[in-house]
């Protein structure tokens, strides 16, 4: 017997009607792709309906430009400002009012797990979610301290902080969500749990720098820069390749947010095919179960630089250079937007202007589109 529900199954047919890409939705539901196959050919008066690549990308483009505006809400403060509950509260009323919304939609968008919407709107389970809801609105107040002690500090330090800020959390607490999310102070007891998890991950990429084609290595790192007694937090990701820069955000947290929507853009904007190896370094917003497991969903391997090791990953040191002193340290920004207009333009010169020696004095762009020139007129003299 289905573990889904007629209403979920109707969902899943209905989003993959509506153009959603398939692996979003295999991800969203957890079934395979055969299972899906299998849903809409039991849907009643099916229609086949067939997709030119000219409607492909306009709704390519629609669902990027979506994504974006999301984006946006989401970064507002206005946004950030609203609690996990409030917002839990908001989708349940919304569901109230048109029971015909999409639940995987709906929390998505508001950011909120569909098992605790299904508990409050189906199971009356109101009290059950709360202790989730509370490790959640925890996981970035604790992130800050961490990252503000060089991840010096463990659980008890960070409860006493918190409990100064007018928090009232336990130190077990404390300790649980960091766990849970890769965070291990260097220091003290913790120490030898910290080894442990390093062990864990893998060095796969073995500063082997050179790849046979684009969406074969991705790498990223996170650099900051200060302006106005405020840091600013950049995240990149090259495609190894090229050295081309495909995705990049800029935040105000070191965070996991920042570096899962920065590989968000990139994979959307690529759509790489499975078995793509990620590299970075130990920071605790890569080794982290929520991005690792977001990894794993995509199916992307994921490789860490050796603790200490910089050259393992120093195709990024070396663009971060070229960032701050060809932009960052030669323009005096006036503003955050001056600040944020000023490195898009830097990057997309970088891409279509900046000249590489590794790839023979041509531009990322060039390069990448050689590849691809070539693998087709070698493909049309195939057939």
């Amino acid at each position: 017997m289905s573990k889904h529900t007629q209403t979920e199954i109707q969902e899943a047919v209905q989003l993959y009607a509506d153009g959603l890409p398939l692996k979003d939705i295999l991800r969203e539901y957890a079934i395979s792709r055969s299972t899906l196959y299998r849903w809409i050919r039991q849907q009643p008066n099916r229609t086949e309906k067939e997709f030119s690549l000219q409607s492909y990308r306009r709704l390519e483009k629609r669902l990027n430009q979506a994504e974006e505006q999301l984006r946006f809400i989401r970064e507002a403060r206005c946004f950030s400002e609203i609690n996990a509950e409030t917002r839990l509260a908001s989708a349940e009323e919304l569901y109230r009012q048109d029971p015909t919304i999409s639940i995987p939609l709906l929390c998505k968008a508001m950011e909120i797990p569909k098992g605790t919407l299904y508990n409050r709107l189906f199971r009356g389970k109101h009290g059950s979610t709360l202790a989730l809801q509370r490790r959640k609105e925890l996981l970035p107040l604790i992130e800050a301290v961490y990252h503000e002690s060089n991840e010096t500090y463990g659980a008890g330090r960070i409860a006493a902080v918190l409990k100064g800020q007018g928090i009232n959390v336990s130190q077990k607490l404390v300790a649980s969500v960091m766990h849970e999310n890769g965070m291990f102070s260097i220091c003290g007891g913790a120490k030898q749990q910290y080894l442990q998890s390093v062990k864990q991950r893998r060095n796969l990429l073995q500063q082997k720098f050179t790849v046979s084609h684009p969406n074969e290595v991705w790498v990223s790192d996170v650099t900051f820069y200060r302006l106005r007694k405020r840091k600013y937090y950049i995240c990149v990701i090259l495609d190894l390749y090229a050295r081309k820069v495909i995705a990049w955000k800029i935040g105000i947290k070191n965070s996991t947010q920042l570096t899962k929507s920065t590989f968000k853009a990139a994979f959307l904007a690529r759509e790489p095919l499975e078995g793509l190896l990620f590299h970075s370094d130990n920071g605790s917003n890569y080794i982290c179960k929520t991005f690792s497991d977001y990894l794993k969903s995509l199916g992307v391997i994921q490789s860490f630089s050796k603790t200490g090791t910089p050259y393992d990953n120093s195709v990024c040191e070396a663009f971060f250079h070229t960032l701050k002193n060809e932009e960052l340290y030669r323009k005096d920004y006036t503003s955050e937007q001056h600040m944020r207009e000023s490195i898009a333009a830097f990057m997309e010169y970088y891409n279509a202007k900046q000249l590489h020696s590794v790839l023979h004095y041509v531009t990322p762009d060039q390069y990448e589109a050689a590849y691809y020139r070539t693998n087709t007129q070698s493909n049309n003299e195939t057939l």
